[in-house]
């Protein structure tokens, strides 16, 4: 029982490291006029394909951790349950953001890009359930519960 329940929290944890310092990273790596439409909080086309890849890539891995810390099926599609959850009550409560009033400047901190970023709601939907396909998908890229590799097809 503890290993199901580290391995969802580990799992959980990856994703969320891998989020973070993929999405920061990239931010500064593009600058702020190529995340955002110009003059505008809303993020750009670009960026949400940046988005989508780097969560797709973090759910893939978080459930392949979770399924090779677990041993077994259960505890991965608990993570993707968890993550389709949260993530829809994260877009539900991001509906009802409000835009900045103030202007976008040409540099914008990563924080304040964060903060001040007004997502479109199909893409913070769209994350729920790429989190959710993609941790079952990484969770059955690892060893089955028996302990050896899934055959290739």
């Amino acid at each position: 029982m503890l290993r199901a329940v580290a391995s969802v929290i580990v799992g959980y944890i990856v994703m969320a490291a891998i989020v973070m310092i993929g999405l920061t990273g990239l931010y500064l790596a593009i600058g702020t006029e190529r995340a955002f439409e110009p003059g505008a909080w809303t993020p750009s086309k670009f960026w949400i394909a940046i988005m989508i890849v780097v969560g797709i890539i973090a759910a893939l891995v978080g459930g392949l951790t979770c399924k090779a810390i677990a041993r077994s099926n259960k505890p991965p599609r608990v993570l993707a349950g968890i993550v389709l959850v949260l993530g829809i009550l994260m877009a539900v409560m991001a509906m009802g953001k409000a835009a900045p009033t103030d202007p976008r400047g040409p540099e914008v901190s990563n924080i304040d890009a964060m903060n001040k970023a007004v997502t479109p709601a199909w893409v913070n939907l769209a994350n729920a359930f790429i989190g959710f396909l993609g941790v079952m998908v990484g969770a059955g890229m690892g060893k089955d519960h028996a302990g050896g590799t899934k055959p290739t097809p």
